[in-house]
């Protein structure tokens, strides 16, 4: 963006924010390999404090062997939900033992001499692996077992095509829906607009009016750069997008661009100025000076720039922007 100076620093605070770790933008091996040496660093400095915590977790240990613990999982932890990790001594040792394992874990990042960033950091790594190594996630689950059990066996025979299908076409990622179960324009993203707008980042949907008189100021919304612009039109029942329609607003969309390899130059002012160009078009198509903004996560931050801009330069195209689940 031009008529700014640039400052770097706050560009990579930014970037930091923005990719790691953080659930909304995914996670990256780097992240998992800097906490996990910088545990390494902290246990070699300090190698009272990881003994201690390691005495402690023998402790705790043996007071689930001898079934004196305390130790439950929270009341909104749903991965336990069976009444046989309580019930059958086996589950409940089993569970116990995972518990304080998790536990010791989350203590000791406590105690480090980590500052918050690199706590916060270490935590979530740990929770991956803590959360990825459960019980819940064994072949004894006693749930699965019933499940397995009831169903003839057909459930097992199922999460082995569903393990196999994530291994070698989801990186190994777990996929929480069945994908083909959608289809953009029939059961998914159906409410009617049209693209009146595109650009090199982005395309502009402006949706059809649905009532009799519409709103002057239209609405623009902005989703994350790592989602797509259905994120707010998933169904009639479930849809930001039809909702504000029949409501009256003008309402316009932008749809990213998939990035490739040939975009790798792109970077958070690629998105911003994509941002104020439909912004421009917006305006230019309902013939308004001003116009109202919505943002989601990264969308939303992206937009906060875009502000930023606007206010450096003395310029005001914005009556209104809303930030959704934003930093």
């Amino acid at each position: 963006m031009g008529g700014v100076e640039r400052n770097d620093e706050i560009g990579e605070g930014g970037a930091q924010v923005l990719t790691g770790p953080n659930p909304f933008m995914g996670f990256r091996g780097e992240d998992l390999m800097a906490s996990v040496e910088a545990l390494g660093k902290e246990a070699t400095a300090h190698p009272t404090l990881l003994l201690e915590q390691q005495a402690e977790l023998v402790r705790e240990m043996t007071r689930v062997l001898a079934g004196q613990s305390d130790l439950k999982p929270p009341s909104q932890d749903k991965r336990f939900a069976d009444p046989a990790w309580t019930a059958n001594p086996f589950y409940r040792v089993f569970l116990g033992g995972y518990l304080a394992w998790s536990n010791s874990l989350e203590e000791y990042i406590d105690k480090t001499s980590f500052d918050h960033r690199t706590k916060e950091r270490a935590r979530f790594v740990t929770q991956l692996i803590t959360s990825a190594l459960s019980p819940s996630n064994s072949f004894v689950n006693p749930a699965a077992l019933k499940r397995a059990i009831d169903t003839g066996g057909v459930s097992v025979v199922n999460g082995l095509r569903n393990m196999m299908s994530d291994l070698f076409t989801n990186k190994g990622m777990p996929t929480q829906v069945d994908k083909s179960a959608f289809e953009v324009g029939k059961n998914l993203a159906i409410t009617e607009g049209s693209v009146v707008f595109r650009n090199d980042v982005l395309e502009l949907i402006q949706y059809k009016a649905q009532t009799e008189q519409v709103y002057e100021i239209p609405l623009l919304a902005v989703p994350p750069q790592i989602n797509k612009f259905y994120a707010y039109d998933l169904s009639p029942n479930n849809s930001l997008l039809d909702f504000l329609v029949k409501g009256g607003l003008q309402v316009f969309a932008i749809s990213w661009r998939n990035p490739t390899v040939a975009q790798r130059d792109w970077g958070f002012d690629t998105y911003a100025s994509a941002i104020i160009e439909a912004i421009d078009a917006v305006r230019e198509i309902t013939k308004v000076e001003k116009i109202n903004a919505v943002g989601a996560c990264v969308g939303a931050m992206t937009l906060s720039a875009v502000l930023g801009y606007y206010a450096a330069g003395g310029e005001t195209p914005l009556n209104s922007a809303t930030h959704l689940v934003a930093v």
